[in-house]
């Protein structure tokens, strides 16, 4: 089995050249079979990452539920990750690392109060194990976190098996722009 190394390091390459039409084609079947899922659409508070360019594009969501849902996003604070209610992606700013996070006036979420999370990969199995950039944020941040989790990916992002440490904390769906897989029952849908 490979390490999460060597899989972040073959999966970003192949991120950094997905790019153009394809990209978008996929980004919006992934919102679109994103949006058409039950936990969505019966998810009023949303917690989502804003995507950096190499990543599924969560810009499209933003910009189309911001007057639809309570949106939550990201911000890292003495490297610690909490959550910020926006309402637009005007309420964005270049924070930490270059990655847009929430301006200042922006208020701080309940994570009690997030009825659905959607967090982003390098890459991921079936069997919701995930790698992430590897700083272990979303790992520490959703640790007691009991409401579903879902991993936004292309297919290529989709390995035969990632290796888990104790502390990983899965995903519950994964979405990509050709499956669904609903981990939580062990279906897989397309």
């Amino acid at each position: 089995m490979e390490t999460k190394t060597a899989i972040r390091r073959v999966i970003q390459k192949r991120r950094t050249s997905f790019t153009g039409r394809k990209k978008t084609e996929a980004d919006n079947a992934i919102y679109t079979k994103l949006v058409s899922l039950p936990v969505f659409q019966t998810s009023s508070v949303i917690f989502t990452y804003v995507s950096q360019p190499c990543e599924v594009d969560t810009r499209i969501l933003i910009s189309n539920m911001a007057d639809k849902k309570t949106l939550v996003v990201p911000k890292i604070t003495n490297n610690n990750l909490s959550g910020y209610t926006i309402h637009s992606l005007s309420d964005l700013k270049k924070g930490s690392w270059g990655i847009q996070e929430p301006k200042d006036f922006c208020k701080a979420a309940m994570l009690s109060d997030i009825h659905l999370f959607i967090i982003p990969l390098v890459a991921c199995d079936r069997y919701g194990n995930r790698v992430g950039s590897g700083y272990g944020y979303f790992d520490t941040f959703l640790a007691d976190v009991r409401v579903p989790i879902i991993g936004l990916a292309y297919s290529f992002q989709v390995v035969n098996k990632i290796p888990i440490d104790p502390h990983d904390k899965k995903v519950d769906i994964i979405v990509t722009e050709t499956d669904i897989y609903d981990l939580r029952n062990s279906s897989h849908a397309s």
